[in-house]
Formats: C-alpha cells, structure tokens, sequence
C-alpha cells in the first residue's frame, strides 16, 4: 500500500515540506517566500528533488530544483537577473546522460541552493527518477529505513551512499545502482 501510494503521489504538492520539521519549514520559506522559485520560475515544469520531499535532510542538505527550459540561453538569463545578486551565485554547464544543462548554485538564508536545468521532461530527469527510487525504498524499509539513512547521511554518507549502505545494495557506482531500479516493478 505504502508504494502504491508513492506512484501516486504529487511531488508538485509541496505540503509535505510547508508542514514537515522546523527545518523544511525554513526551506519552503526561502523557496517560496524568499525566492519565489515556482513563480519565477513556473513556465520550465520546475519541481524540488532531493532529501527535503523526502523528509531525510540534514543540517548540510541544499535546495535542489530542477526544470525543464524549452531553450537553455533564455533560461539561464532568467536565472541570472532573478538571482545573480545571492550570496556564492555561480552559473555552469556540465554535460548529464549527453545534454548540457544549466546549473545555478547560491545561498539564501543559509542554504544551498541548486537549479538544474534540462530541455527534458522534469519527470524523466535523473534527478526526479532518482527520489522516486529512493521513496519506493523509504516506502518499503519504513520509519527505520528513514531514520537509517538519515544517520549514515549525517555521518557523511551521501544520500546514494546512504541508501546503498542501509539497504545492503552492492554496487560500485551507487548513483547509477539506484537509477537502474527505477525499471522495477514493485515486486
């Protein structure tokens, strides 16, 4: 039941973090209040990956938000008047699975933020493919999996690593490892 309700869940509904713990409370201010990333940013399908939907951040988590731009020049003009002027605000492209996306990095109110962009379907980028996977194996593993993972990211781990490790995966490459689930059925 748990991971049917995972293949149903809208991960554009950010309540879960609007209500979470203090900290991802903080987070959905900056985003939402500080930034107004969605609104800004509304036309290139952006959506928040990573620890925070999952409710497994940390003090060291950032704000990941990826996006889909139908032309990556216009969007990372838009990245740049909106944002230039936040604190460590750095602008590259680096190639991902072959298309060169755009990556924004800043801090607002002390967190790490993260834009990545892609002319593909939000949905369909590693990044998104990526929670998925992991919140079938939170759904799977329970409070304790959650807890688990937390612990080993705060002991340094990174979230794929951490996951890997509590879970007993053997895999060389743990990013890749977890992607390659994504092609499982819940069975």
């Amino acid at each position: 039941q748990q991971l049917r309700a995972v293949s149903r869940r809208d991960w554009t509904d950010h309540t879960v973090i609007r209500d979470g713990s203090e900290r991802q409370m903080q987070a959905y201010r900056v985003v939402y209040d500080e930034l107004m990333l969605f609104h800004h940013l509304a036309a290139h399908e952006p959506i928040w990956t990573g620890t925070f939907p999952l409710d497994l951040d940390t003090e060291d988590s950032d704000i990941d938000i990826i996006c889909n731009p139908e032309s990556l020049r216009p969007f990372l003009l838009q990245v740049k008047s909106l944002y230039e002027n936040q604190p460590d605000f750095r602008l590259t492209w680096k190639a991902i699975d072959r298309v060169p996306p755009v990556l924004a990095r800043f801090t607002c109110n002390g967190f790490p933020v993260e834009l990545f962009a892609q002319p593909r379907p939000t949905a369909s980028q590693q990044s998104f493919v990526h929670m998925v996977v992991e919140a079938r194996l939170l759904a799977l593993g329970g409070a304790e999996a959650r807890e688990g993972s937390r612990e080993l990211k705060q002991d340094g781990y990174t979230t794929e690593e951490a996951f890997v490790k509590y879970f007993n995966i053997i895999a060389d490459a743990p990013y890749e490892k977890l992607l390659s689930f994504a092609r499982l059925d819940n069975d």
